[in-house]
């Protein structure tokens, strides 16, 4: 899994050349392919299942703790050509929307919308724990970071310095 900065069709032809399958997160680094995207898995989001030019499949996780309700939606398509009817992403087999929905005390407090491209194929389970997963580990590193060695208090701007002691944070955060 990587963020959007990887969203590249160079990148994600390198991963798939090697033999492995890459979920990407499609933002609007990639323009036209984000909005091929939100455009496709709209109506389905909406509930009309009429609009869709290919097989949706889609899964749902709830998880309630201490009051907190978090509600997951995943669905996914390998209607690839009509996505990108470009060509450019040869190697894209799925394309996945991912809706997070946060309840307190039953009340919406925030929603999150995010797409992916991925070489693999398989159940919005399957791509819904992959999303988890990724941000998971991305957040749980930032958190430490961040409360460990005080990351987001470095005011360090000169030169390489910046990047040499996020180097050694890291090696000591290893």
């Amino acid at each position: 899994t990587a963020d959007a900065m990887h969203t590249q069709v160079e990148t994600a032809k390198a991963i798939a050349e090697r033999g492995a399958d890459y979920l990407l997160a499609v933002k609007g680094n990639q323009e036209s392919l984000h909005e091929s995207v939100q455009s496709y898995f709209a109506p389905v989001r909406a509930g009309d299942t009429t609009c869709t030019k290919g097989q949706v499949r889609f899964c749902r996780h709830t998880l309630n703790s201490r009051g907190v309700v978090e509600e997951r939606r995943c669905w996914t398509t390998t209607d690839v050509a009509f996505i990108d009817p470009t060509g450019r992403w040869t190697q894209a087999r799925t394309f996945v929307c991912v809706q997070r929905k946060v309840f307190k005390a039953g009340v919406l407090t925030g929603e999150q919308i995010r797409y992916f491209v991925s070489s693999a194929t398989g159940s919005p389970h399957r791509f819904l724990r992959a999303t988890r997963l990724h941000w998971g580990i991305e957040n749980s590193q930032h958190w430490r970071l961040d409360v460990f060695f005080r990351e987001d208090d470095s005011r360090v701007r000169t030169g390489q310095a910046a990047t040499n002691l996020a180097t050694l944070r890291r090696l000591a955060f290893g």
